[in-house]
């Protein structure tokens, strides 16, 4: 969303230049052009068919005017990773044992919240709706959107990766997205009530998921 404001910024530059010298309050003018569009973007949505929920923060939509597929990096959450490296070079997991769980309830939670949620939100019909505080697309050129149910709007994917205790509030740099403040209060929640697959035991206590997994 910044590129469209940067985009709206050069348009209303041009837009005053063009018009300047005919008596028009130009500041006022370029206010209301600006406003009209950055509303009408933020309110912009898409919806599609969740094809496929590759982990708790990446699925795969089918666009449903367009048939386009697209690859979403959910807003606002970070789903436990255990594979691959980040750059520079430590194992991705390390995030997750590094509260102290052990590395079986780990990958254990990764692959009960995988099911869990696949079960819950594979094939239905999602909204995806996008924040004004975030660009639209990651480096990895993945859409960047938060995700719900078509059918209960108020039921977010994010949420039930939170609640189900998969994962834990995540933006880049600071937790300025719409629903980031939210989140954050949820995953407090769940580590201080020691509810959820990950945070369902004291730091110590012997690993009740250790022999599940």
């Amino acid at each position: 969303m910044k590129i469209i404001k940067i985009i709206i910024v050069i348009l209303s530059l041009v837009f005053i230049v063009g018009i300047q010298g005919c008596g028009y309050d130009i500041e006022k003018i370029a206010d209301k052009i600006a406003d009209k569009i950055i509303t009408n973007y933020e309110n912009l949505t898409t919806e599609g068919v969740l094809e496929e929920l590759v982990d708790g923060d990446t699925v795969k939509v089918r666009n449903q005017k367009t048939n386009e597929l697209i690859t979403v990096r959910v807003l606002g959450v970070d789903f436990i990773d255990i594979k691959g490296e980040k750059a520079d070079g430590t194992p991705r997991i390390n995030k997750w044992l590094d509260y102290g769980i052990s590395e079986e309830r780990v990958r254990y939670c990764y692959n009960r919240g995988n099911t869990e949620l696949r079960n819950k939100w594979e094939n239905i019909t999602v909204i995806l709706e996008y924040d004004d505080n975030e660009d639209i697309r990651d480096k990895y050129n993945r859409t960047l959107a938060y995700v719900k149910d078509s059918a209960n709007p108020e039921k977010y994917l994010e949420q039930d990766v939170l609640l189900g205790g998969y994962g834990v509030v995540y933006d880049v740099g600071t937790l300025n997205c719409r629903y980031c403040l939210r989140y954050k209060e949820i995953t407090q929640r769940m580590v201080d009530n020691k509810t959820g697959c990950l945070w369902s035991y004291s730091l110590g206590d012997e690993d009740p998921y250790r022999e599940l997994y």
